[in-house]
């Protein structure tokens, strides 16, 4: 969506909640017809779609050839294309996981945003078998990229590292521009926007990502940017939005209290363990020493 408003291509945005539609059940999903100016992202009847796209390369390269006069990364050198392509590959390899992790692996994020929101725009009991066939799927690209042999834990220290180690990289990249190329927005700055804006206005309650990206003030400059100039909303649509998040926000501090106190009680039992491990060993001891000294004699047992 916004590399269409980008490159000002003559798109039709309609939204829609079945994903029985797409080929592969995912959205944005993206419709080339044979005229150029038909050019749609609808989703209904596919018998005279030419190409039916989710994947987001392929839709670029479908706008430069199917959109007339489609500018988007026109402006950039060989090298600096280049360039954009090897930042793309890197924040497919270390960001993209650590996105699908927050958003469709961890519970609390799962079950607080992820589930509810898709629950409620999906019709039961398709919504349930779509959110888990989802998280499925997610899990398996995480594990994929990180490593089938990792425990749980494991697995999210080096996510999480590896995630941090891009939106840093990301942050001295785009430095005091407005843009990651300068002063006109690229199709990399579509694909940046889509990770990080949904981590950051999303209300997830586990957000350690979330609290990292708004420490980095120009990545949050470049989102608020991005969203006010390309994807401004409706006083309508702003007025909606501010009651549901109330409600979101409500959840989101609900469950942040259970992870605390979650936190609280393993605490408490790293603690607890040690003492009674101290606490078997004396009596073991003791009375190991008791059959020893009966055993050579120290102590008489009379029947």
């Amino acid at each position: 969506m916004l590399c269409c408003r980008i490159c000002a291509a003559p798109v039709q945005i309609r939204p829609q909640f079945a994903p029985w539609n797409s080929p592969d059940g995912d959205y944005p999903l993206f419709r080339c017809y044979d005229e150029p100016a038909h050019t749609s992202s609808s989703s209904g009847d596919f018998s005279n779609a030419e190409q039916s796209l989710t994947d987001f390369k392929l839709f670029r390269n479908c706008l430069r050839k199917q959109v007339p006069k489609c500018t988007i990364d026109s402006h950039l050198s060989s090298a600096e294309l280049q360039e954009m392509f090897a930042f793309e590959s890197m924040v497919e390899l270390n960001l993209k996981p650590a996105y699908l992790h927050s958003l469709w692996v961890d519970e609390y994020n799962f079950s607080c945003v992820t589930s509810r929101w898709y629950g409620q725009q999906l019709l039961f009991p398709y919504g349930l078998y779509y959110v888990y066939k989802k998280r499925s799927a997610a899990k398996s690209y995480v594990h994929a990229c990180l490593g089938a042999d990792l425990n749980e834990k494991r697995l999210e220290l080096q996510m999480m590292k590896k995630a941090l180690f891009c939106i840093n990289l990301l942050s001295a990249k785009l430095g005091d521009q407005k843009y990651f190329f300068g002063n006109k927005p690229t199709s990399f700055d579509a694909l940046v926007f889509g990770y990080l804006a949904p981590l950051v206005r999303l209300p997830l309650p586990n957000d350690k990502l979330q609290a990292h990206i708004k420490n980095c003030h120009n990545l949050m400059a470049f989102i608020d940017s991005i969203i006010s100039i390309y994807l401004p909303l409706s006083e309508q649509e702003i007025t909606a939005q501010q009651i549901c998040m109330k409600q979101w926000l409500d959840r989101k501090s609900r469950v942040q209290a259970e992870m605390r106190h979650k936190t609280v009680m393993e605490e408490a039992d790293k603690q607890e363990y040690p003492l009674r491990d101290k606490i078997l060993f004396g009596v073991a001891a003791a009375v190991l020493s008791l059959i020893a000294a009966v055993h050579v004699g120290l102590i008489d047992v009379k029947h």
